[in-house]
């Protein structure tokens, strides 16, 4: 079954707050419906993620042997502000953090 993307989104961010919340941070969400972060989460030795939550996908090549991942391109003002993706797995609720 298909859902909207929108319904896609929020289901992962809420998979992000579940995993990382797991993983010790504190986190926090915003309350705009388009902001260049979607999560600020800050770990108990205080290092601090601002991330921007993506589904996770993946691109088919007959070239190689496995799919790659299709990173997305970060706006100036995400590179500005030291935002990082967030790929989440909705199916096996895994995460894949970029580097800064």
């Amino acid at each position: 079954m298909k859902f909207p993307r929108h319904i896609v989104g929020d289901l992962c961010e809420a998979i992000a707050v579940k995993e990382l919340t797991a993983r010790g941070y504190t986190v926090f969400t915003t309350t705009q419906a388009h902001s260049p972060i979607d999560i600020i989460a800050v770990a108990p030795g205080g290092e601090t993620l601002y991330l921007d939550v993506k589904a996770d996908r993946f691109r088919t090549n007959p070239d190689r042997k496995k799919p790659s991942r299709i990173y997305r391109k970060r706006s100036d003002q995400q590179k500005l502000l030291g935002v990082r993706m967030c790929y989440v797995n909705e199916r096996t609720e895994e995460l894949h953090i970029t580097a800064a």
